[in-house]
């Protein structure tokens, strides 16, 4: 039989993998990214400087880990 492993991801995790699209195609500064994120996904509890660096790299194809 084929077993499919299901990932679990938080809500943070699925949204910070929409925040890379977003970086990728809809902003043009990490200072845009910010605001994006605090207007339409989660203004109580904004990035971290860390999870800028991630989803930047990562949309940009500088140090995908």
């Amino acid at each position: 039989t084929l077993q499919i492993q299901i990932q679990k991801r938080t809500r943070r995790e699925i949204l910070l993998s929409c925040a890379v699209l977003i970086a990728m195609y809809d902003v043009d500064t990490k200072e845009e990214l910010i605001e994006w994120w605090s207007t339409y996904v989660d203004p109580e509890n904004p990035l971290t400087d860390e999870e800028i660096e991630k989803v930047w790299n990562k949309a940009h194809g500088t140090n995908i880990c």
